[in-house]
């Protein structure tokens, strides 16, 4: 099956908010994955390893091409709700929206959402993220300005 070649992103003249439906995934929760994160986290019983999956990237991506952003883009802030945590072995469905576009003290910002359930319908978590352009502005010295 060919695979749809990528969109071009647009940060001036895509929607505010849009539905990435055709982006989502999903994946199996294998114990070697919990396993995995709980090694890394030196945590022999972790809850939540799907926070090392970083939902909310993965729908936008698989849709669009690297956008081109002034400056570059920073992660602005980020959040989790954790709501069941996932039984390995379950297949867990990934679903993202954009939910919202801003320019606040002339940067660019970008909030996406995900969703995670697994097969059974149950929520695991909503991962949130706020993007920001301007990413080589963080680094500068006031008086490199």
């Amino acid at each position: 099956m060919a695979k749809t070649p990528k969109k071009k992103y647009d940060w001036y003249n895509n929607p505010v908010v849009e539905d990435l439906e055709e982006g989502s995934y999903d994946y199996v929760m294998t114990q070697e994955m919990v396993d995995q994160f709980g090694e890394a986290m030196e945590d022999p019983t972790p809850l939540f390893p799907t926070i090392a999956g970083k939902h909310d990237g993965p729908p936008k991506s698989n849709i669009y091409e690297n956008e081109e952003v002034p400056g570059g883009i920073i992660n602005a802030r980020s959040m989790q709700e954790c709501f069941n945590p996932p039984i390995p072995g379950k297949r867990l469905f990934v679903t993202g929206r954009i939910t919202g576009r801003y320019i606040w003290r002339g940067f660019m910002y970008e909030v996406t959402e995900a969703t995670c359930v697994d097969e059974d319908g149950r929520l695991i978590d909503r991962q949130s993220s706020v993007h920001r352009s301007g990413a080589e502005e963080m680094g500068k010295l006031r008086g490199d300005q």
